[in-house]
Formats: C-alpha cells, structure tokens, sequence
C-alpha cells in the first residue's frame, strides 16, 4: 500500500514537470518558422536586379535570426564586383553591406574575383 501510494505521487509530480522533448519540439518549430518567415521574394529580386552579367552567384546563407544574408560570389572584374556592391547598397529592403572577403581565383581558365558578402534586411 505504501509502495503504490509513492508511485502515485511520483507519477503526478512527472505529470506536473514540463515535458521537455515537447519544449524542444516547439522550439524547433520556432526556429524553422523564422527561417521560412525571410522576406525571399524581397531579398531574391534585389539581387537578380543587381546582379547584372558579370556576377555569378555561387551560394546564400541565411540567419533568419541576425536579419543577415552571407553571399558567396565571383566577378569577371574587381569593377564588376564594385558595382554589384553599389547597387545592392540602393536595393530597397537592404539595409547594409559588407565586403567579407575577396581574392583573385582561376575560374574557366580566366582570373575572376571571388568574394563574399553580409547583407542584413530589414529596418534601418
């Protein structure tokens, strides 16, 4: 009798604690759905306008979380690459940008200009 009224109270205590797989769940939810809430429509259009032919757009990495967009990117010229700079600066939704990185690389048997770029979205 005794044993059985121990486990009762110590199942109700466990019905009492906060479940935790349930918390990680739902912040995995959370987390997801902010990845998903990015303004792409915005963000792509801004750079398919910017982009101009000289650019070739290797790969995106967003942080939903920090509003910031990492490009990584190749130029046929330094020009190049400064211009697609300047006019993502005026892109609308884009409140700044930064030069991460670049250096001269050997793409198809010509130099470009490889280099990588932070966004961040948003309100200024």
């Amino acid at each position: 009798e005794q044993r059985l009224s121990a486990l009762r109270q110590s199942a109700a205590q466990a019905g009492k604690r906060p479940n935790a797989a349930a918390d990680l769940r739902q912040a995995a939810n959370a987390a997801a759905r902010q990845r998903l809430d990015l303004p792409w429509a915005q963000l792509t259009d801004a750079l398919h306008q910017a982009r101009g032919r000289d650019i070739g757009l290797l790969s995106l990495e967003a942080d939903g979380r920090q509003g910031q967009l990492t490009l990584l990117a190749q130029a046929r010229s330094y020009d190049a690459m400064l211009a697609f700079y300047q006019r993502l600066q005026a892109s609308a939704g884009i409140t700044a940008v930064s030069l991460a990185q670049h250096e001269w690389v050997e793409s198809d048997g010509a130099q470009a200009v490889g280099f990588t770029l932070r966004l961040r979205w948003g309100q200024p």
